[in-house]
């Protein structure tokens, strides 16, 4: 997402209490030389001020004095009377006399009629000068802001003298820097197209002033950064960068473009006029100065110094921000430079924290990763810039240096309480995802990931996310419940990278082998658990946001990374094997163990038809292993739902869920041949002849149809990932991280969906496991010592299984005969079904039958 206007504690230097503001007018240009400007900002040495015009006046003569001078003011007739008044008043208010003017109203409105008039110039000269000197002081504020003085203080922007500019420009930024109310009121004034017009001024100072007035204006104000707009603001902006070197200039002009940076009508012109060439050039400038990166001290240069002779970190953050909210509209532009710049930063920063001498400036990082994601995004030349430039390798190395940073036994080099570590990945690993997939080096760079440890890396922060406890179970090991009655706040943007990132590597078969040997497939089902659980949480609190539509991405990501991972023998038996803990959130009293496979299988019923797509193309290859094939038959809910999906208008469902049936009736028939021998060779077709299942329509009677399904192009093609944003299909990668548009998805009761089932839970958070569950040497004798980890090291799968529910419940004996094992014997499983009252619950009641696997899969091995 965009970036604020500006930060809030980033006001302008040029105010009467910074340090080193004195100078900013002694070198003002000509013309300023008849008035003693050299002392604008400086409330240092009140006296020399008083000694420069020798008036030695008190308070109490100043006030019988006033109503003279005003009757002198008023004088029309004589030009010489009239500016000795003006100069005299002019020289009271720079002592402590100032007070009498600022307490007469009679005189502040003599004061602003003569300006009004206009009719004498150096008496206008004298009154904006004492007019700004009542402005530094908080009652004269008040005053100059109740006289309502500005109105006459912007006309006088358009006065021809410079001094008066000068003394008019200040003042107006007084009133916007301290006075309650003066943004407001110098709105709606109309100074914004005269102070635009002020910009072609040449005098740095008067222009420093000028930009930081409009920046002001424009914070966090839209009507003002289209103004600014109207009238040309952006062109005469990117002017004073490419020829100043002026640094306070620099920095404010570039505060300017920052607060523009964010308005959708300012970034394509300012894009136009090679606003981020002009800053890419005082970035590269900035950095070759200083090739480390850390964070600008709080004490400014000194007075004498116009400029910083070395590094000036706010101006190289200002230009980093404005180029990173600009970047999400310059994707169809090349930047060979900037990309260059941008990773010179990265390396930089990786050097710098290896030294272990500074602080580290995080803020530099994060926009520098920022703006490489959205420069990547859907741009080729770009990409392979980037990766030739050595970029993968900077990427990976900001990401290695930050994660070292949250580690709490490595001496801290930052400030805590600003560094939020997910900002860096999250562009980081977009920035990963972008250049992995769809260009010409796309394979050199996914091998490039690999090379330095990009798994490894992205593992660690999938632990982070997740947590410890639970990341590091094992995956023949079921997720406790209390792991999820306390879980870690996870970042589901940073997950969505990731896995995008994963499945972009998962495209190349090469890679399956290292992603299998990292553990990849264990946290990825958790995280689809995890992903449903807080869906489902979310359902039934309140309707679903835009934000917690991610979720649902996040879904349809993690089966289409899945998917191309599954075409791997070894990580397919590793899904298969996985068994999951889950709790129904609508039920807390409810917790269940079933097969990751039933997890997949559930989102078969998900309203998107997107999810119900990538998850029938991962049963599709989880049902190329007997006992994956076997947990899919063995509940007749996920053979009805496949059954009517094989009639979707989707191609690549129909398909998909017509092949997963194939392979069930052929196994089916094999299982159940009489002659009991699988050595024998069967023919295809006569096995298919008994399939038992509802073909569409015109296929019926054409032979070759389930041929042409199992050798369908959908069946060997990659999934597509469908992204939510633009409604079309697109591979994961290229995403602009600074859109935050996203199309409406309708809500849905997930609950009516959901497949587990469980025990009863206790009080205290305590869950009474039954002995079915456990071994039997093993006794639950003492149940308060931490129940939840003894679970993991003494969980038995066999015996019967009750489930409970909240509806009507009514106890169902099945016996399963299975005569295809060589002891048949037969197993008995003991169900408590929900049959619920309603007739609008049929689909609830479906899914409410048990989804553990029975008795008789354990067995599977035995074929």
């Amino acid at each position: 997402t965009n970036i604020n206007d500006g930060l809030s504690n980033d006001i302008c230097m040029l105010t009467p209490d910074t340090p080193g503001s004195s100078s900013c007018l002694r070198h003002g240009g000509e013309g300023m030389a008849d008035v003693s400007l050299s002392t604008c900002y400086d409330n240092k040495d009140e006296t020399s001020r008083n000694t420069e015009f020798a008036i030695d006046i008190d308070k109490i003569e100043a006030e019988s004095a006033i109503p003279d001078l005003i009757k002198l003011i008023n004088d029309e007739d004589d030009a010489v009377v009239i500016n000795e008044a003006t100069m005299m008043v002019f020289q009271l208010s720079k002592t402590d006399a100032i007070d009498a003017i600022i307490n007469s109203k009679e005189m502040i409105s003599c004061m602003i009629e003569a300006m009004n008039k206009a009719d004498h110039a150096e008496a206008v000269r004298f009154l904006a000068g004492a007019i700004y000197n009542m402005s530094q002081k908080k009652n004269g504020l008040e005053i100059i802001f109740e006289a309502n003085v500005i109105p006459c203080l912007v006309k006088l922007l358009g006065f021809s003298m410079e001094s008066v500019l000068f003394y008019a420009i200040t003042t107006l930024h007084n009133l916007l820097l301290y006075q309650d109310g003066g943004k407001e009121a110098v709105r709606s004034s109309g100074c914004i197209p005269k102070m635009v017009a002020l910009l072609q001024k040449n005098n740095i100072k008067f222009l420093t002033i000028c930009t930081d007035c409009l920046q002001i204006l424009a914070f966090n104000h839209q009507p003002s950064k289209l103004e600014i707009l109207k009238h040309g603001g952006p062109l005469h902006l990117i002017h004073i960068i490419k020829s100043y070197d002026y640094e306070k200039l620099l920095w404010t002009a570039t505060r300017v473009l920052k607060v523009l940076s964010v308005c959708s009508a300012n970034k394509p012109v300012i894009i136009r006029e090679g606003g981020m060439d002009a800053l890419t050039n005082i970035l590269y400038h900035t950095i070759q100065k200083n090739t480390t990166i850390e964070s600008y001290p709080p004490v400014l240069p000194t007075e004498n110094n116009e400029s910083y002779p070395h590094f000036s970190q706010r101006l190289l953050h200002n230009c980093l921000w404005t180029l990173r909210n600009l970047s999400d509209a310059a994707t169809r532009l090349n930047f060979d430079h900037l990309l260059k710049v941008l990773v010179q930063i990265l390396m930089n920063a990786f050097n710098t924290f290896q030294r272990q001498s500074t602080h580290i400036d995080t803020n530099v990082i994060t926009c520098a990763a920022g703006i490489l994601s959205n420069l990547t995004c859907n741009n080729q030349y770009n990409k392979i810039t980037f990766f030739k430039l050595g970029g993968v390798e900077a990427i990976l190395r900001a990401i290695e240096w930050n994660l070292a940073l949250t580690n709490p036994n490595i001496p801290n080099k930052i400030n805590q309480n600003n560094y939020f570590p997910d900002d860096i990945f999250e562009p980081c690993i977009c920035t990963l995802r972008h250049i992995s997939s769809r260009h010409d080096e796309a394979e050199a760079a996914q091998a490039s990931i690999l090379h330095f440890q990009g798994l490894q890396i992205l593992i660690r922060i999938i632990e982070m996310q997740l947590g410890p406890d639970l990341f590091h179970m094992q995956s023949h090991q079921p997720i406790m419940p209390n792991l999820f009655l306390s879980y870690y706040k996870i970042n589901w943007s940073l997950i969505k990278a990731i896995i995008s990132l994963i499945r972009n590597l998962a495209m190349s078969p090469c890679n399956f082998v290292p992603i299998r040997e990292k553990g990849f497939g264990w946290p990825m089902i958790v995280l689809i658990n995890r992903a449903q659980i807080d869906l489902l949480n979310k359902t039934a609190c309140a309707s679903i946001s835009p934000k917690d539509k991610l979720l649902e991405e996040i879904i349809e990501v993690s089966c289409g990374a899945l998917h191309m991972l599954a075409k791997d023998p070894g990580i397919r038996s590793q899904i298969i094997s996985m068994k999951i803990w889950q709790r129904l959130i609508n039920y807390p009293q409810q917790i269940g163990i079933q097969s990751s496979v039933f997890v997949i299988a559930s989102l078969l019923f998900n309203h998107l038809e997107s999810i119900q797509r990538v998850t029938a193309g991962l049963l599709v290859e989880v049902s190329g292993e007997r006992l994956g094939l076997e947990l899919i038959i063995s509940q007749i809910v996920i053979t009805n739902k496949l059954s009517e999906m094989v009639h979707s208008n989707n191609e690549a469902i129909s398909t998909y869920a017509s092949a997963i049936l194939i392979r069930a009736t052929e196994e089916k028939n094999k299982r159940y041949a009489t002659s009991h021998n699988y050595n024998v060779p069967q023919n295809p077709n006569n096995l298919r002849n008994n399939l038992s299942i509802s073909l569409p329509a015109n296929q019926v009677n054409n032979p070759g149809y389930l041929n042409s399904i199992l050798n369908s192009p959908i069946m060997h093609s990659q999934p597509s990932c469908v992204g939510h944003r633009h409604n079309s299909v697109t591979q994961c990668g290229d995403q602009n991280i600074s859109t935050n548009e996203t199309c409406q998805i309708n809500d849905v009761d997930v609950s009516d969906y959901h497949m587990t089932f469980s025990n009863t839970l206790q009080p205290q958070n305590r869950y009474s496991y039954t002995s079915n569950y456990l071994d039997p040497n093993y006794s639950l004798l003492n149940q308060t010592v931490n129940p939840d980890i003894t679970m993991r090291q003494h969980f038995k799968q066999l015996g019967p299984i009750n489930i409970s529910n909240e509806c009507i419940n009514q106890e169902i004996q099945k016996t399963f005969t299975n005569p295809s094992f060589k002891n048949p014997t037969p197993h008995q499983m003991s169900l408590t079904g929900n049959l619920c009252s309603s007739n609008d619950n049929s689909k609830k009641e479906m899914m409410d039958v048990c989804m553990l696997e029975a008795d008789w899969i354990e067995t599977c091995s035995e074929f």
